[in-house]
């Protein structure tokens, strides 16, 4: 995946912030038709790609040292497929599960369980 592909997945999870629209520009955008349109495209993409690869790089998986070969590999599949509604790239999903899952090992059963306890409860 290229930087830019890399960078628009992550906007998904800063458009739930106060970048919204630098967000929703990156992601409608081809990088060609971004930079043209943008004179702070080059600092914009700077800024992001920090986050970027400082989410990759921090975290409380990081800091605790848990990796995929310490946590149940069916609730990190799990965890990493219901990531994906946050974000369609791999690694992203792979982190925010493992950062979940270093707090608490069933995490996804146990949210999966709450999930199906409320449709439930509202009849859905």
């Amino acid at each position: 995946m290229d930087l830019y592909k890399a960078l628009k997945s992550h906007m998904i999870l800063a458009a739930k912030s106060q970048e919204y629209d630098i967000a929703n520009t990156i992601l409608n955008n081809t990088l060609e038709d971004f930079t043209k349109n943008n004179a702070d495209a080059y600092d914009i993409l700077f800024r992001f790609a920090k986050k970027y690869s400082d989410f990759l790089v921090n975290g409380r998986s990081v800091k605790e040292k848990i990796t995929e070969a310490e946590v149940d590999p069916y609730e990190l599949k799990m965890g990493i497929e219901i990531e994906y509604e946050h974000t369609a790239d791999y690694e992203i999903a792979k982190r925010i599960a493992l950062d979940h899952l270093s707090e608490i090992e069933n995490y996804y059963t146990l949210l999966t369980r709450m999930e199906s306890t409320a449709k439930k409860r509202k009849g859905i």
